[in-house]
């Protein structure tokens, strides 16, 4: 039995790792160019923006004739014009080099976060989770965006954390941050959990990301100027009104709240009226306010009542809480959920775990499956992410093992 499954779990990484390299080979049948530079798309022309942005000492702020934001904090804005050093064919290779192995990294990182080790089946929950999020992989492959490398800082990050390398977790986690702001709401987690030394490298980590690097690089007031406008580029995205300026991020829940209303993104502000817009931003706010109290009850209910991977269930809750409320979500931002569905994966073939929990993991894991399969308009799929969070965020606070058995209480200390 034991050879049969590490047959299976061999096959089970081929699958998923040939899933990954059709993806990036189908690349080639997009457009009349399939040279390198051209199917690197999305990081190639990040630095390209990232130079222009960076002659003009200035981030677009969203307006009526700016409908491009460019949310990078400045660390990542420097690093990008750092990568036009490197020829592009060669940068072009590494990354279709690495990304079909990215998503399965991801995973096995996933399986030693949830202390699957030893799990036999362990690689047919990480190949189970691979399918049910396959459509956010592959568009994060397709596109050649950097979510994928930011999930696989995150989850060093925890894994170093995991083994008390106090150190190498603050910088893998600082480094993440320093991408996109996601994963900042760690920091919280890890003070609540009295991992002190993990929070003061991260803090001394970001100090030298956000400041010394930029400063040694740019010069302190280039730095302070590009500080500030990228706050004001970031807060530009965050209003009803940015949501049916901007070309893209067409899944955000904004768009799809101020698209409910009424309003038409060919007309852009015109669309509705100020008193129409002012209510969209009130709801947007008073949604952002029950969504952030809801994550934070979620969290404390699971260290209260919960006895199975607790700390787990909490990462993985604050990973996801920034996806409904992001103004620029996009599909390959959600492989950030790979965790939350792993766990209810796990809930699934776990056999500690009482008969309705499975039953319940499946029924949510099932609905998820079915809201992805819906055919929404394009500009209300902002409602299926939201409920697709959701549901994991119910799956992750209410579904764990009850038992006083101390071999199945598997919590990260």
């Amino acid at each position: 039995m034991s050879r049969y499954l590490r047959i299976c779990n061999v096959v089970l990484i081929g699958v998923m790792l040939v899933m990954s390299v059709f993806a990036v080979a189908n690349l080639t049948t997009i457009g009349e160019d399939s040279s390198l530079t051209n199917l690197t798309g999305d990081i190639l022309w990040n630095i390209s923006l990232a130079s222009d942005f960076l002659k003009a000492n200035d981030y677009p702020q969203i307006s009526e004739s700016v409908k491009g934001p460019f949310a990078y904090p400045v660390p990542m804005l420097v690093l990008l014009q750092l990568f036009s050093a490197i020829p592009r064919d060669i940068l072009s290779l590494v990354f279709v080099v690495f990304y079909p192995v990215a998503a399965t990294v991801c995973l096995f990182l996933s399986i030693r976060l949830f202390d699957d080790d030893k799990n036999p089946y362990r690689w047919l929950i990480a190949f189970l989770t691979f399918i049910i999020v396959w459509d956010y992989i592959q568009f994060d492959i397709r596109s050649f965006n950097i979510n994928m490398i930011l999930f696989i800082l995150i989850l060093l990050a925890m894994y170093f954390l995991k083994r008390d390398w106090a150190c190498a977790a603050g910088v893998f986690l600082a480094f993440s941050v320093a991408i996109k702001l996601y994963s900042v709401l760690l920091i919280p987690l890890w003070l609540y959990r009295k991992k002190y030394r993990a929070c003061f490298y991260t803090v001394i980590a970001l100090l030298i990301l956000f400041i010394v690097f930029p400063v040694c690089t740019l010069g302190w007031s280039k730095t302070v100027h590009l500080t500030l406008s990228w706050i004001g580029s970031v807060k530009s995205t965050s209003t009803a009104q940015a949501s049916q300026i901007m070309s893209c991020y067409l899944i955000s829940f904004n768009r799809a709240l101020t698209s409910a209303m009424g309003a038409d993104h060919a007309a852009g502000i015109g669309s509705l009226s100020q008193t129409d817009w002012n209510y969209a931003n009130h709801l947007l706010l008073f949604f952002r306010v029950v969504w952030a109290m809801a994550i934070v009850s979620a969290v404390v209910f699971i260290n209260r009542f919960s006895r199975s991977y607790k700390f787990q269930r909490m990462f993985s809750l604050l990973i996801l809480a920034p996806i409904p409320l992001s103004p620029l979500l996009q599909p390959h931002h959600m492989v950030l959920l790979i965790p939350a569905v792993y766990y209810l994966v796990h809930m699934i073939i776990e056999k500690a775990a009482a008969t309705k929990v499975r039953l319940a993991a499946a029924c949510m894991l099932l609905l998820i499956f079915i809201i992805q399969m819906l055919d929404i308009p394009e500009e209300l799929r902002g409602f299926s992410v939201a409920a697709i969070c959701v549901l994991l965020s119910c799956g992750l606070t209410f579904l764990n093992i009850n038992t006083e058995n101390p071999e199945t209480i598997l919590e990260l200390e």
